[in-house]
């Protein structure tokens, strides 16, 4: 019977032997690759923390701003509703003095007449006087004449 049994040649062994070494260069490379890839997952995931800190600040400025903006909101209406007090008051002085005026000239004018009235008053009380004063002396001339 003749020898079946297979048998590695030597020039075979070689060529296993380097696909071996090229099998662990590309595992070593693929392992690099893999760790560059991991490396650059770990440096976005930094950044991607970092972003979303950014995000909440923002957000907590943002709640702040609202806030502020809400109170800022009150503030003024509070003051519009003052400033619309404050213009009724106004005009409700404006009118009182209006009136106080148109009084104060129908005083001034009742008084101006009253004192033409005096005037003329004292002027026929002048008169009637001096008629008073001319009758006496005409009757004291009659009189001492009798």
């Amino acid at each position: 019977m003749a020898k079946t049994s297979k048998s590695i040649p030597q020039k075979e062994t070689p060529s296993v032997s380097r696909l071996a070494e090229k099998e662990n260069v590309s595992s070593a490379a693929t392992e690099e690759t893999v760790q560059k890839k991991l490396d650059q997952i770990e440096q976005v995931q930094a950044k991607v923390d970092t972003v979303k800190v950014e995000a909440e600040e923002w957000k907590r400025n943002m709640d702040i701003l609202a806030s502020e903006k809400e109170t800022a909101r009150a503030q003024l209406a509070s003051t519009e509703a003052q400033l619309r007090g404050s213009k009724e008051k106004a005009s409700v002085q404006s009118k009182k003095i209006e009136e106080i005026q148109t009084q104060l000239s129908s005083v001034v004018s009742g008084q101006e007449t009253f004192a033409k009235e005096l005037e003329a008053a004292k002027s026929e009380v002048a008169m009637v006087k001096a008629e008073a004063d001319e009758r006496v002396a005409q009757y004291k001339a009659d009189a001492e004449a009798s």
